[in-house]
């Protein structure tokens, strides 16, 4: 952790989410000599020997101002995401309201970095993003600014779709669709998407907080993956052929689905939803996801934070599908 002063004190907003725990994990194997101070908005349990809690919440600008104070770097997490259209403002409030008003409070607190975990729904143009892209859009520009101002020095880190044990959104929903032999195979859809893992998304974020400033302002913005080109058809084939090697799941579905009728079934799940008879996480978005290429490059990433991804989405597809198997009756 070169670069660092003695004991400078992190503040990290969304430390129990999905990426919030790989973080806390890396800090706990690796000891950085860092004070860290949790931010959590609901009744706080007593601080341990390697990090103290600060309760706060996105929407009180007087506790986000105390949270902040005496903190050399914020570490933003906390959001909301995977919901559905009812929940979008509530959302916004969170994702990029909060947002500007952490930001507010780490400027007047005199934090020295705000480091920012955004999404590549960021980067989708106007006619494919959805409301969170948007907001997370908005908070990207709004911190950029800042940080070209002189304000705080900014640090962007725009993930795609994020894997480990614990993951959600499209994939971890095929997941469990296969599990229960609900989702037929498949169409041999060519197109690739880019993935990352959750344990280097948080080495990123370690990498990005202990950046040396090389001038007095900094506002970067970096995509994050782990390098590869994910071939839709073969994610689908790999998460089959492991299922199959469980125990405790179904077999899948041997026949393949026509494109077809796949448009059809996740329209029809995405109206289920809506009217609140059944919910699978499945919508007319995953099968635009699931048939347009998605891919990014993280070269930025790599060369601004000495990024090295660790790991492949296959090699931790075992260990995310056990974490999945379907309890039995």
């Amino acid at each position: 952790m070169a670069g660092l002063d003695a004991q400078p004190t992190w503040l990290i907003t969304g430390a129990t989410g999905f990426v919030g725990s790989a973080l806390l994990r890396l800090f706990n194997d690796t000891k950085p000599a860092v004070s860290l101070r949790l931010m959590q908005r609901q009744a706080m349990l007593p601080d341990t020997q390697a990090y103290a809690r600060v309760q706060a919440d996105l929407q009180s600008q007087e506790s986000l101002v105390r949270a902040c104070q005496g903190v050399e770097t914020v570490i933003h997490l906390a959001g909301v995401a995977h919901v559905g259209r009812a929940a979008d403002r509530l959302a916004r409030s969170t994702n990029l309201d909060g947002t500007l008003s952490l930001l507010d409070a780490a400027v007047a607190a005199g934090a020295r970095r705000f480091v920012y975990l955004s999404s590549s729904l960021a980067a989708a143009t106007e006619g494919e993003t959805t409301p969170y892209g948007k907001d997370k859009r908005a908070a990207e520009e709004a911190l950029l600014a800042a940080g070209q101002a002189r304000r705080i020095e900014v640090i962007i880190l725009r993930a795609v779709n994020i894997y480990g044990v614990g993951m959600r959104g499209n994939i971890a929903a095929m997941i469990r669709l296969i599990q229960r032999g609900w989702l037929p195979r498949l169409p041999r859809f060519t197109n690739t998407i880019s993935l990352i893992g959750v344990d280097d998304v948080a080495r990123a974020l370690v990498a990005a907080a202990c950046l040396p400033s090389e001038s007095e302002s900094l506002a970067l913005r970096v995509t994050l993956t782990d390098g590869e080109a994910y071939v839709i058809h073969e994610i689908d084939e790999a998460i089959a052929q492991h299922v199959k090697r469980t125990t405790n799941g179904r077999h899948p579905s041997p026949l393949r689905l026509p494109a077809v009728l796949l448009f059809a079934a996740a329209a029809i799940a995405e109206v289920l939803e809506k009217l609140r008879i059944f919910r699978s996480g499945i919508s007319l978005r995953t099968y635009r996801s699931l048939t347009r290429d998605n891919v990014f490059d993280n070269t930025a990433a790599c060369e601004a934070l000495g990024f090295a991804p660790s790991t492949t989405f296959y090699a931790q597809l075992p260990a995310i599908i056990d974490a999945m198997q379907p309890r039995r009756p």
